[in-house]
């Protein structure tokens, strides 16, 4: 017999699926980036109306989705939501800097793991790149600092004086071991 699979998401436009509204600011190849992330994971998407704000988008999108989450992507910027989260706190927002398709793929990822309640993952490539540039991550509405905006600790004793690098050398070590054990 050949006929076409019933589970594909085209099949039924009603079935559960994550919703992606790219704003016209951008290249439409990014709804396939979010895809690809969220398709890893084993999460279909289906591509949203988008609005000018993308943090509203991706509101709208999550509130329209069955699966309650929705993705944005424009103003230089990838929007995660969550259909329960206020309109206004994404529940992640991520630079679009340096290749945004990794960006794109690193959010429908997380996306996909929203929906099966697994820890969401931080690309360490993406993450030092996006530091390196002195840009900033939000997650929860809480915006992240890069680490060479750490400074060191007042101290008087040299054998307490901290390099804000190492520093940051910690924070990173400890986020990963935390992630590592889905903690994070």
């Amino acid at each position: 017999m050949d006929a076409e699979p019933v589970y594909q998401s085209e099949s039924f436009p009603e079935s559960p699926a994550i919703h992606v509204a790219v704003l016209p600011d951008v290249d439409s190849a990014a709804f396939r980036w979010v895809r690809v992330g969220a398709e890893e994971e084993g999460i279909p998407c289906r591509e949203a109306p988008a609005c000018e704000d993308p943090v509203a988008a991706a509101y709208a999108a999550a509130q329209e989705s069955r699966l309650g989450v929705g993705v944005a992507v424009g103003r230089g910027r990838v929007t995660l939501h969550e259909a329960h989260m206020p309109a206004e706190r994404p529940v992640w927002e991520f630079p679009l800097a340096g290749d945004p398709r990794q960006a794109c793929r690193l959010v429908g990822c997380n996306a996909g793991r929203m929906v099966k309640r697994m820890p969401l993952r931080f690309e360490r490539e993406a993450a030092f790149s996006v530091f390196q540039e002195n840009h900033s991550c939000s997650l929860g509405g809480v915006s992240g600092v890069a680490p060479s905006e750490i400074a060191a600790p007042e101290t008087t004793g040299a054998e307490t004086q901290v390099d804000a690098a190492d520093v940051a050398a910690i924070v990173i070590r400890i986020v990963r071991a935390l992630q590592g054990r889905g903690v994070v």
